[in-house]
């Protein structure tokens, strides 16, 4: 009984607290869970302006148990969510509910419906106004061809990540990419930040792995991490974060960089892509061709806004599922595997938002992956 621990939402916060049965004995908590205003006004006690702390304690737990069990499941932080038959943008201190072309607070919008959108600090978000256009789209599929990719559809791989990540929350299966190759190398996860803007968190790479459970916990947002470690270290810290990456407590796509060779076990293939290159992210060739597409840095934001604009457009429309349909199927069929289809169909699917206005066929698509695939 002693290790039993609560569930509140607080008040007028929008925040899930939890705490143990002691905890709940120290007025502080209770303060954390609504105002003192409150508690005098529910559980006033004989002396003016006191308040009964007991009283008030029994309160809470009795109306726990009331409730029942805590359903980890209901609550959804950040990111993009599938919900009411639709898709729901929650950015923090606001939502953009199904179809709607309004934000409302997110305690409005979950009053009415089963989950509960938890309240945070905001984010820009995406460009809903002006989306990315085709000839911008065309530049930026081009800046990830010119990575030095050992095998020719990586650039196309990392670029479907960078389209899908932020809207991470949408997917049934979360694909996650692993850049390798020389010194160096993982840097490019640097390079891919900035254009999934403040929907994206780049770790650093001592970062305890508890940490980025605790904050992704109940949000669906990608995350980026160099694992900068001896090559015996990477593989297991490799294995543990893409177990984190896809629990059913933290909802993200994760990039990761790292300058070793892939050593991976048979049962991470089925959910990490790994994108080798012989490039290094320095010197002058590149930094060119880089500054020249994305910066200066204001331009940057306005890309990545604009960019996720798009692809928000793209779900809304139905056109985002069915182009990840068609993917998968031309994927799995290729090459006769359904792990395929999930882990790069999906991923192809991101890179074609960058490449037409329309899903593609399967047909074309399998044309295309004859011609562009080394070996899978």
């Amino acid at each position: 009984m002693s290790d039993l621990r609560l569930v509140f939402l607080s008040y007028r916060g929008g925040q899930v607290v939890e705490f143990s049965l002691r905890e709940l004995g120290n007025r502080v908590t209770l303060l954390h869970i609504a105002p003192l205003d409150y508690w005098k006004q529910e559980f006033p006690r004989n002396t003016e302006g006191a308040v009964d702390w007991e009283r008030a304690t029994n309160h809470l737990i009795q109306a726990s148990k009331a409730v029942g069990e805590y359903d980890h499941g209901r609550v959804r932080g950040k990111g993009c969510w599938r919900d009411d038959g639709g898709f729901v943008l929650h950015l923090g201190d606001r939502l953009l509910p199904p179809e709607d072309t309004e934000f409302v607070p997110p305690l409005d919008y979950a009053a009415a419906h089963h989950r509960l959108y938890e309240v945070g600090l905001p984010l820009k978000g995406p460009n809903l106004k002006k989306e990315l256009s085709d000839a911008e789209c065309r530049e930026l599929a081009w800046l990830f061809q010119e990575f030095g990719w050992d095998d020719g559809i990586s650039g196309y791989l990392l670029a479907g990540w960078t389209v899908l990540a932020p809207f991470c929350g949408v997917l049934d299966q979360r694909p996650h990419v692993w850049i390798t190759g020389p010194r160096n190398a993982a840097a490019f996860c640097y390079l891919v930040h900035p254009l999934i803007g403040d929907m994206g968190v780049m770790w650093c790479p001592d970062s305890d792995l508890g940490d980025v459970g605790s904050y992704h916990e109940r949000k669906a947002l990608p995350f980026l991490l160099q694992l900068d470690h001896p090559r015996w270290r990477v593989r297991r810290k490799l294995r543990e974060v893409l177990a984190l990456a896809s629990s059913d407590r933290i909802h993200s796509m994760a990039c990761l960089g790292t300058t070793h060779e892939p050593n991976l076990w048979d049962r991470d293939r089925d959910y990490v892509s790994v994108l080798s290159t012989r490039e290094q992210p320095t010197g002058r060739r590149y930094s060119r061709r880089y500054d020249q597409t994305l910066y200066p840095a204001s331009k940057v934001e306005h890309l990545a806004s604009r960019l996720m604009g798009r692809t928000f457009q793209w779900l809304r429309s139905g056109r985002l599922d069915e182009s990840i349909e068609v993917c998968r199927r031309a994927v799995c069929e290729t090459f006769h595997s359904a792990a395929a289809g999930d882990q790069y169909g999906i991923l192809i699917a991101g890179a074609h938002v960058l490449a037409s206005n329309e899903p593609p066929t399967i047909q074309g698509l399998r044309s295309w992956l004859q011609r562009h695939h080394r070996a899978t």
